[in-house]
């Protein structure tokens, strides 16, 4: 039986994930630019800032950077990190099985990957209020990096899409 629409090839199964991580890490460096803009009309001291909320969105920053792996894999069933071993042997799979398991995949791995990064973008994010708050573009760096880590992480790979697939199904999809 001939599959109603081609399976995609790998590359073009990662095109839509790669588009998403890559405009989110735009966001971040586009957060850095609007922060040095402004930064150049502060004017006088900055306001005074309570000094445990330096604590608070750093606190916040550790505990949205922890729940990455836990969101990704209450989203796809694991990180989906790293390719998983070989498979034994080769199965058949049916080609609309082939299909069906593939595109369950792709959902899971895109939406697990889109939660991601916006889990590492929210690390960012608090970096970029605690600039603004206190006026001092420097504060932005360390959440920056955090997430830059993050996001680096969680590049698309086929290895991670590869960990979400049955062995019978990634031996059998070109």
């Amino acid at each position: 039986m001939t599959p109603t629409t081609p399976l995609p090839s790998r590359a073009a199964a990662l095109r839509t994930p790669r588009i998403v991580w890559a405009a989110i890490l735009g966001s971040t460096v586009m957060y850095f630019g609007v922060l040095v803009l402004l930064s150049g009309q502060w004017q006088g001291e900055a306001p005074p800032v309570d000094p445990v909320l330096p604590l608070v969105l750093g606190g916040m920053s550790v505990v949205v950077a922890a729940l990455v792996p836990v969101m990704r894999r209450a989203v796809m069933g694991t990180v989906a990190l790293v390719a998983p071993p070989p498979g034994g042997m080769h199965a058949e799979v049916a080609e609309d099985a082939l299909e069906d398991e593939i595109s369950e995949a792709l959902r899971r791995y895109q939406t697990g990957t889109i939660v991601g990064m916006a889990l590492s973008e929210a690390v960012v994010l608090f970096g970029f209020v605690l600039a603004f708050l206190t006026q001092d573009p420097l504060a932005y760096v360390p959440g920056w990096l955090v997430g830059l880590v993050l996001m680096g992480i969680q590049v698309p790979r086929s290895g991670g899409l590869d960990a979400l697939l049955p062995p019978a199904v990634r031996q059998a999809w070109p």
